[in-house]
């Protein structure tokens, strides 16, 4: 895993989260003193939720000292991590009526990042004479100062899940989109040419 997260993403922040089904330290089968993780801490990865943090502590209901439930980061976040920033939520199910059944047999486990503004969307501007009515109400609209050649259109919400995308004529001045099937909120429009990129934020209104 170690390998192909750094060759996918070299310099990304990386969060591996979920059940691991094992230990970070010593490992749930018998015989085996070693982690079957070891290879990410031995890539330089940092695990969270390691036994002996959280002794005696587990994340699987009904097996005490069972933490198999885990969060490991790359270095490259390390500086973003106040020092005991995770805890198990032990408390859900105080919380939630039979929660064994009626949600999961894990508890919950809860880390926090001090990241400087990690929704922030850095507007690109190799691309000119292009304008945005913004905000709108479910109506894209667009205006080139100039006459466009064949141009992509592609609208991402914050997540970068991509919403919509579509290919488009060359373009005399303005152009309109109904985006009925689109909520309110903040959305990513992105203008692709041959010239290059353009990219801007917008709000979507109820």
């Amino acid at each position: 895993m170690a390998d192909s997260l750094n060759a996918l993403f070299p310099m990304q922040k990386k969060l591996i989260v979920g059940d691991f089904n094992d230990y970070l330290e010593g490992s749930s089968v018998a015989g085996q003193s070693t982690s079957p993780f070891q290879n990410l801490f031995n890539a330089g990865y940092v695990g969270v939720t390691l036994p002996s943090v959280y002794p005696g502590q587990t994340t699987y209901i009904g097996s005490p000292g069972h933490l198999i439930d885990n969060v490991v980061f790359s270095q490259n976040i390390s500086g973003f991590f106040p020092d005991s920033a995770c805890f198990i939520f032990s408390e859900a199910p105080r919380y939630i009526s039979d929660y064994e059944a009626t949600t999961s047999d894990h508890l919950p486990v809860m880390s926090y990042y001090k990241f400087n503004n990690p929704l922030s969307v850095s507007e690109h501007t190799n691309l000119e004479g292009i304008q945005l009515v913004n905000p709108s109400k479910g109506l894209l609209k667009l205006y080139f100062n100039q006459s466009s050649s064949d141009w992509s259109l592609k609208i991402y919400d914050l997540c970068g899940k991509l919403l919509h995308q579509s290919n488009q004529k060359p373009t005399v001045s303005g152009f309109e989109l109904f985006l009925t099937n689109i909520q309110p909120g903040m959305y990513i429009v992105q203008v692709l040419t041959k010239s290059g990129i353009w990219q801007q934020k917008w709000l979507n209104l109820e």
